[in-house]
């Protein structure tokens, strides 16, 4: 899955990070190749339970079949490149499926229980939630009706997930959850490898590099959180997230990274104006230019990334830190 990519240095002042648009939102997505089995045999399932629509047991199927098209319409959607669907509320996709689902069941406690636990699993796999994806395949293998195989293979491949993310989760220190995140990272870039080259399991390749993404994520937010406590913490930490910045270029979520490098950056020049009375004959303007300069660069390639929600936000932030520089030159003359 790191196949060649734009690699791009955050923070560097010297050279602005190239503008990039927003991966489309609405449509599927390019991907890799498309895993639809599963999905197309459990509507098979239930469309095969639908009587004429003069019976009325049919509606029932018919309201489950309307649930179950939304999954299998972003089956194969990159959830590592692309946001997650939104349903028409603005609703991500795969939480709302997870309530129709509880209602439908609310209202037809009998029904479909294989297919309800199966659809279920899926939802909470795209959401992140493997352990809870984990459970409901099995549940849905244990009841040995046509999803039981395709059922256990996918809740075999959620408790590998699951077992990649447990030792961050129970690290008693914080050079032991440093370590867990490292492997954890590791770990995921493995599978997303394997499972890219797997056609019949490729949809768990964006999956397992959305996790490696979020595994260096939490390390990097870690090293700022503890920067005190770690030698050279603030080093450590600002090269992490311009870690992230290079190997997630093709991210969804790379101008939400970019806009917290920024924010590391800012808080570094406050801490520095803080520190050093910008009166005083000690307070080097140098310093402090390099470091809002860092920042306004980061603010000001997400503000030109089209397509992006944090585009507004940036906007706001470029306000804030002007007026802040403008203080802080104000106290130095």
């Amino acid at each position: 899955m790191r196949g060649p990519r734009d690699i791009r240095r955050a923070g560097d002042v010297t050279t602005s990070p190239q503008v990039r648009r927003a991966p489309g939102h609405g449509g599927v997505g390019a991907s890799s190749p498309r895993r639809l089995p599963a999905l197309a045999l459990l509507l098979l399932v239930v469309a095969s339970c639908a009587s004429p629509r003069t019976d009325p047991a049919f509606q029932p199927h018919e309201n489950l079949l309307s649930i179950l098209a939304d999954l299998q319409r972003f089956a194969a959607r990159d959830l590592y490149r692309l946001d997650a669907p939104l349903d028409p509320s603005g609703m991500n996709l795969y939480r709302a499926t997870l309530v129709r689902l509880a209602n439908y069941e609310r209202l037809h406690p009998d029904r479909s229980k294989d297919i309800l636990a199966f659809a279920r699993g899926q939802a909470h796999e795209r959401l992140g939630n493997h352990g809870a994806a984990a459970e409901e395949y099995n549940a849905c293998m244990k009841m040995g009706t046509l999803l039981a195989a395709e059922a256990a293979e996918s809740a075999a491949i959620n408790r590998r997930f699951e077992k990649l993310m447990a030792p961050a989760r129970q690290a008693q220190n914080l050079d032991a959850y440093f370590s867990a995140l490292e492997q954890q990272e590791r770990g995921f870039l493995a599978l997303a490898d394997e499972y890219s080259t797997d056609s019949q399991r490729a949809v768990y390749g964006p999956l397992a590099r959305r996790q490696a993404e979020r595994a260096a994520v939490l390390r990097a937010e870690a090293l700022w959180k503890h920067r005190d406590l770690v030698p050279d913490g603030t080093s450590k930490a600002l090269e992490a997230w311009r870690r992230i910045l290079s190997e997630n270029a093709d991210s969804a979520r790379v101008e939400r990274w970019r806009l917290r490098l920024g924010d590391c950056l800012y808080e570094q020049a406050r801490e520095y104006a803080l520190e050093i009375d910008p009166e005083s004959g000690d307070f080097d303007p140098e310093v402090f230019e390099r470091l809002t300069a860092a920042a306004l660069l980061h603010y000001r390639a997400v503000e030109r990334a089209y397509g992006f929600a944090e585009r507004l936000e940036a906007r706001g932030k470029i306000d804030a830190l002007n007026a802040f520089i403008n203080r802080v030159q104000a106290q130095a003359r």
